[in-house]
């Protein structure tokens, strides 16, 4: 059956998947299409906010992280390089390491995602293209949280599987900005009578994108039985806690140590995304070494990290207080602030 679609909304289409060519979505690219470009723009605008080219890709960013479904969700951010796990070059590329990824995978609902034939993620591509366009066509304004509004949220931990309920960052960077230690402590709780002990964990160093940055140890009350890479130099691996939980058990803590084989300063960091309703508090400590001191900091709550980068106006008072001569920063989540998957962090301007 031949459905209408609307002239501009076919437009937007064809300029999405223009833009997944190649080296991806660039603020050069974008400008390329100057319908979407323009509808980007008057979307910004309609907000009484600044356009800056960083805020034009946000902004279809928004519109694709509004998707609920992640296999197609997932599948444009990689190919339009707006995964920033995912920046190979080339589309191909940016497909295949991320089906790889998706295939060794230790969370079962990922390694579902794997597909056999890459033009499966084509068509995955296609589709969410198809969704953004009609959202764009209808002046739809979506906000961090529109997919989650469409989608139900778990309300538990999947049963059987260890709950975060807190979670504690404690950062040390060297004198050049490079993060050479992240100590981790995590309060979990039995969400069933057969709780497993294991807890799966994937961490990421926001800079390089290779292999062999980043290794995991045990500090106390658990041990790492597994670990592994992705392609992009993400590190997962599975940790054992001490204890057989039970639901009335409450509240178990335990600690490791991230430690990073780098010499390039960390990107201007630091995040963390709650995936249940569980969670209750998230910490995060960062101290600095002199000279290289963060010139202003400030925290953020968003759907995309790369968003939580960029520096709020002082209005909305976001800023964060430098303690110890600016050697320290600090920012504590707590209750009601805490929504399943979106990203809590804080970020910050390197000095010169």
């Amino acid at each position: 059956m031949y459905v209408s679609i609307p002239h501009a909304q076919g437009e937007y289409g064809h300029a999405l998947r223009e833009l997944r060519r190649g080296i991806g979505c660039t603020p050069d690219r974008l400008s390329e299409s100057t319908l979407l470009e323009r509808t980007l723009r008057e979307r910004i605008e309609s907000r009484g906010e600044e356009v800056t080219a960083d805020r034009l890709i946000m902004e279809l960013t928004h519109l694709i992280d509004s998707i609920g479904d992640p296999k197609f969700r997932e599948s444009l951010l990689v190919a339009l390089r707006l995964d920033l796990r995912y920046r190979q070059r080339t589309l191909m590329e940016r497909r295949r390491n991320y089906n790889r990824d998706l295939r060794n995978s230790p969370d079962s609902e990922m390694r579902r995602l794997h597909v056999d034939n890459l033009r499966t993620m084509e068509r995955r591509e296609n589709k969410a293209t198809e969704q953004v366009a009609r959202y764009l066509d209808d002046g739809l304004q979506v906000s961090d949280r529109a997919h989650l509004r469409d989608f139900p949220l778990r309300p538990i931990a999947p049963q059987g599987e260890l709950a975060v309920e807190a979670i504690s960052y404690s950062c040390a960077f060297s004198d050049t900005g490079v993060l050479r230690t992240q100590d981790v402590t995590r309060w979990v709780r039995a969400t069933s009578p057969q709780t497993s002990p294991e807890l799966t964990v994937t961490h990421r160093y926001f800079n390089e994108n290779k292999t062999g940055l980043l290794d995991i140890e045990s500090l106390y009350g658990c041990r790492v039985v597994e670990r592994s890479e992705t392609v992009s130099g993400d590190l997962l691996a599975r940790i054992s806690i001490h204890k057989d939980l039970a639901p009335t058990d409450g509240v178990y803590s335990f600690g490791s140590r991230i430690s990073v084989n780098s010499d390039a300063t960390c990107r201007p960091v630091i995040v963390w995304r709650p995936r249940t309703s569980f969670t209750r508090r998230i910490e995060f400590h960062l101290r600095f070494g002199e000279p290289h001191l963060p010139v202003r900091a400030w925290w953020f709550v968003s759907s995309q990290e790369v968003e939580g980068e960029l520096e709020p106006p002082p209005s909305e008072g976001r800023h964060l207080e430098h303690l110890d001569e600016g050697r320290y920063l600090y920012r504590i989540f707590e209750n009601e602030d805490i929504t399943p998957d979106l990203r809590y962090g804080i970020s910050w301007v390197w000095p010169g």
